[in-house]
C-alpha cells in the first residue's frame, strides 16, 4: 500500500485526525483505525506505522479497541472499498483514548480547517481452487 502523503498544511494547523473507515458493510459504517492528535506536521504515514508520538491518541475502533482491525470479508464478497478522510484542525483535541468515531466527530466541529479523503480498495488474495 502507498503512503499516506500531504505536502500543504495550513499555518494554523495544530494537529490530525485519522479515520479508516469501512461502509461496504451490512450495518453501517465499520471502523477500522481512529488517530487523533497526529502533529501537524506529520506528513505521511506508511503500512503499519508504529511512530506515533506521546501526544497521539487512539480512538476506539468498531472492534472496541485502539488498534487496526483487520478487514473480514464475507465468503461471497470479493472486495470492500475503505474511506480515510484526514482532517487538519486548529486545535489539540482534550479527550482521552478510546474515543469513538462520533464522540471524535462532535469535538471537531467548527475546528477542521481543511480535508482530504483517499479511497482505497482492499481484495481478497486470489486462491487457486
Amino acid at each position: 500500500m502507498q503512503p499516506l502523503q500531504r505536502k500543504v498544511v495550513p499555518n494554523e494547523a495544530k494537529s490530525l485526525v485519522l479515520i479508516c473507515e469501512d461502509p461496504d458493510v451490512p450495518k453501517g459504517n465499520w471502523d477500522h483505525r481512529i488517530i487523533f492528535n497526529l502533529p501537524a506536521d506529520t506528513n505521511f504515514l506508511t503500512e503499519g506505522s508504529k511512530k506515533l508520538l506521546l501526544e497521539t491518541k487512539l480512538g476506539r475502533n468498531s472492534w472496541g479497541k485502539e488498534e487496526y482491525g483487520e478487514p473480514c470479508l464475507p465468503d461471497k464478497k470479493h472486495y470492500c472499498y475503505f474511506f480515510l478522510p484526514l482532517c487538519t484542525l486548529d486545535t489539540l483535541l482534550e479527550l482521552p483514548n478510546r474515543m469513538t468515531k462520533e464522540q471524535i466527530k462532535r469535538a471537531i466541529s467548527g475546528h477542521v480547517l481543511a480535508k482530504v479523503e483517499l479511497i482505497g480498495l482492499y481484495a481478497r488474495p486470489w486462491q487457486k481452487n
